[in-house]
């Protein structure tokens, strides 16, 4: 065969492909509060709206492709963004993908639940549904007033079309954690 014709039939199954992605989305992370104590409850809720009538997206069903992940903020300290934990995806299989329409008025909402405690030295969040999804933060870069913690979001396109950017980002969220 030709050079042509491989060409085409590439091109062909290259079209011919579903891919996904976030293009074209509002992506926010919240919090159900901005300071906690040691015991509480942290709920980081994750919500996808579509920027035009409707959209088509792709998750695993476990959510491993809408991931966060935590830092640490103190301006007088000059640490921005240190000592970042593993992201939750990580600690997740791959399991079945569904594909999700969202609109404006049904947008795509994950919730994740984590409990807050204190092991040793370390403060920690626990994600029990997350596979145990654990982050830890050393109590006494805590104790300082000026330390806030940041979650980071993002989302993973599963089939992203080339070209298209490999990850497309929330807005951070800040809390902190009183001891």
């Amino acid at each position: 065969m030709n050079i042509r014709i491989w060409l085409c039939i590439l091109l062909i199954i290259i079209v011919s492909c579903k891919s996904d992605n976030f293009y074209d989305t509002k992506r926010e992370l919240s919090t159900n509060k901005t300071i906690y104590n040691i015991g509480d409850e942290i709920i980081i809720r994750m919500k996808i709206t579509p920027q035009k009538i409707r959209k088509e997206i792709l998750v695993y069903k476990n959510y491993k492709n809408i991931d966060f992940s935590f830092s640490i903020i103190n301006h007088h300290k000059n640490i921005y963004n240190g000592y970042w934990s593993n992201t939750s995806g990580t600690n997740l299989p791959l399991s079945d993908i569904k594909e999700l329409t969202i609109t404006k008025n049904d947008p795509f909402i994950v919730e994740y639940i984590g409990n807050i405690g204190v092991e040793n030295e370390n403060v920690y969040i626990l994600f029990p549904k997350l596979n145990n999804y654990k982050v830890t933060f050393n109590k006494e870069i805590l104790q300082d007033a000026n330390t806030f913690i940041r979650i980071h979001g993002i989302s993973y396109p599963i089939k992203p079309e080339i070209g298209a950017s490999l990850e497309e980002y929330f807005n951070t969220k800040d809390f902190k954690i009183k001891l």
